[in-house]
Order: structure tokens, then sequence, then C-alpha cells
């Protein structure tokens, strides 16, 4: 299973219509059977980097209201 949402939520991208990419450094855990799946749904590859290690992963969980922009406008 992949741990990303890149393949989500176009299930298969319509040629002529847009170009989606994926731009990261990805692991040698990044399998080539997981890059072909992707590729056959029409992302390119083009920016992918496979480097040396494990990718990197991570993950957190939110509570409760995080607009902080209620009380700070951005400029």
């Amino acid at each position: 299973m992949l741990g990303f949402q890149l393949p989500f939520p176009f299930p298969k991208t319509p040629e002529g219509i847009c170009r989606v990419g994926m731009v990261a450094p990805v692991g040698m855990d990044f399998s080539d059977s997981h890059q072909r799946k992707l590729e056959e749904l029409g992302i390119d590859f083009s920016g992918v980097a496979k480097l040396p290690g494990k990718t990197f992963r991570w993950s957190g969980r939110y509570s409760g209201s995080m607009d902080m922009l209620r009380q700070f406008p951005p400029r």
C-alpha cells in the first residue's frame, strides 16, 4: 500500500486535460512496482529522485479548531 495521497482523487489522468507529476525524494523502499502502477495512471515521475535509505514518513494527529487565521490575518 502506498503511504501518500498522490493517486487520489484522480484514478486516471485524462490525456490532454492536465499533467500530473510527482516531485519528491523517495527511498530504496519505494518499489518499482509502485512506480509502474502510478505511471500507468498517467503520473509523471521525472521529478522523483530515488535515494539511498528509507523514504521519509511523517504522521500527526490534529484535534480541535486549528483555525489560526481567525486571530492572525496574513499580509
